[in-house]
């Protein structure tokens, strides 16, 4: 046993890195299963796998219901898998997997850091750190956190593709890699900005060389991306999607993450500017001349946060290289290595290592209900998923066209089992303007929002007494709407005499 023990050689640095990356794990765990996203997703996951297509149309909404929409084919992939590993281990598989997907992303990042600076965890901890930092407000089980583990790896391979004479081989592991992405989530874009700034730094040489042979490789490694890319259900239409989100008003005027990040905002616009702080600080120190290339993926990436806080994620994992490139700067000039020669007790390392996996097994989500947490933070699903309330509708003969909250119409989607449809749900790119303009004052029971509910035909109301207290009131004090169910979560009313206008039409 002792001779085991010996060959466990924990040093103080090792533990900087399970700290980070355990710690990465163990946040994870702890999330609940939040309603706004995941349903729906695998609520399409179920309608591809059970119909061998991918639907063109909606078929959750009354308000857009035969409509087309082949956005949803940009996440077919994730949804598929989402909705298999639902199917197979519940909620607390599916909690388990994004877990894990979301340590290997920033374990990569973790491990090239390490292979950069030969050995040395304490900076590949701290690069880590940044990017994770950077990333911990967008962490929610969906798609976009399936592919974050794709991000880091695209970041590696572009790197080895610049510094490698192996370029066909990596050139290829990319386009497996663009072709996963592009079928799991919008955000393929992100490697192609920093192909682009390569290939504007070749061509910058070029033009100085009068050599074009310069822009080769950035061409090779431009051309290994669209590759994959291309491989997707909707071909060169899926760059069409981009360009929706980035113009519709419904997305950008409704959606908080798609708003300018702002310091008052919560935690996220604080952590971007103080890790904006100490990159520039780390520039500063570490006096490096920053290539072309660099200083545009920094500058894109920097506005691309500005613009849109659910940017931030991005700019963590594109920019930790970077981060890496001054640190590395800093420990040379300052000979910081100087400081870690003290003697260390081996044991005690070793201790706090095992102390550190065993916190990780049991924050696994078959335990973590044993944990001091908060209540939301015990359960696998968010607190504000409606489970009893829809249990209940589900189990009566009620009218299948409901108004809801839109935290709830996601789980209605999924739940229901295609036996009701909302009024809108999370795809906001799905619904006109008008449609949310009308959401929002039938929902604060403004604007004659009994008129609205009629001319829509909604005949159920499943309600937030946090969210829409307002109109939970009102609905309660009119004479047409009967309440059939309450909790702390929802409320449900129907329209006295519904079955008389069931047939009508919006």
């Amino acid at each position: 046993m002792s001779r085991v023990l010996e060959k466990l050689y924990v040093k103080i640095e090792h533990l900087w890195g399970l700290v980070v990356l355990l710690g990465i794990f163990i946040f994870v765990n702890t999330h609940p299963i939040r309603p706004n996203d995941f349903w729906f997703h695998i609520a399409y996951g179920r309608l591809i796998v059970e119909n061998w297509a991918l639907p063109v149309v909606d078929t959750f909404s009354f308000t857009m219901y035969a409509q087309p929409y082949e956005f949803a084919h940009n996440y077919w992939l994730a949804q598929v898998f989402m909705y298999w590993l639902f199917e197979s281990g519940g909620a607390e598989w599916s909690i388990l997997a994004f877990s894990i997907f979301v340590t290997a992303a920033y374990a990569v990042l973790f491990f090239f850091a390490a292979f950069i600076t030969r050995g040395n965890w304490r900076i590949a901890a701290v690069v880590t750190l940044f990017a994770a930092s950077l990333g911990i407000s967008n962490w929610n089980i969906r798609p976009q956190t399936l592919v974050y583990l794709l991000a880091a790896l695209s970041v590696v391979g572009i790197g080895r593709f610049k510094a490698s004479e192996r370029k066909l081989a990596w050139g290829i592991s990319l386009s497996v890699i663009m072709m996963l992405w592009v079928n799991s989530h919008g955000t393929y874009f992100v490697p192609f900005i920093l192909a682009g700034a390569w290939l504007v730094d070749l061509l910058r040489q070029a033009i100085l060389e009068k050599n074009w042979r310069f822009l080769i490789p950035g061409l090779q490694l431009f051309l290994s991306l669209l590759v994959g890319v291309l491989i997707n259900p909707r071909g060169v239409q899926v760059f069409s999607y981009l360009l929706t989100l980035t113009s519709a008003p419904s997305v950008q005027g409704y959606v908080a993450e798609w708003q300018p990040i702002r310091l008052d905002g919560g935690v996220t616009g604080i952590v971007f500017l103080v890790m904006t702080v100490a990159l520039s600080l780390g520039w500063i120190l570490s006096r490096k001349k920053l290539a072309l290339s660099e200083l545009l993926s920094l500058l894109f990436f920097l506005a691309l946060s500005l613009r849109y806080e659910r940017a931030v994620v991005w700019f963590g994992i594109t920019q930790a290289p970077l981060l890496l490139s001054f640190l590395q700067l800093i420990f040379v000039r300052f000979n910081a290595m100087a400081a870690f020669t003290d003697r260390q007790n081996h044991k005690l390392n070793l201790a706090l290592a095992a102390c550190l996996v065993v916190l990780s097994f049991f924050s696994l989500p078959w335990f973590k209900m044993y944990w001091p947490l908060s209540p939301e933070k015990k359960s696998l699903y968010g607190l504000d998923t409606p489970v009893a309330a829809v249990g209940f509708i589900t189990g009566q003969p009620l009218p299948d066209r409901i108004f809801a909250e839109i935290a709830f119409s996601s789980y209605i989607t999924w739940a229901g089992m295609g036996n009701y449809r909302v009024f809108a749900d999370p795809r906001f790119d799905l619904y006109p303007e008008a449609v949310w303009a009308d959401y929002i004052k039938i929902s604060a029971a403004q604007d004659r929002w009994e008129e609205k509910l009629e001319y829509y035909n909604a005949n159920m109301l499943m309600l937030s007494p946090d969210t829409q207290a307002n109109l939970v009131h009102q609905a309660g004090a009119s004479p047409q709407w009967e309440l059939m169910y309450d909790d702390e979560t929802a409320v449900v009313f129907v329209r006295r005499g519904w079955q008389e206008s069931i047939n009508r039409k919006p």
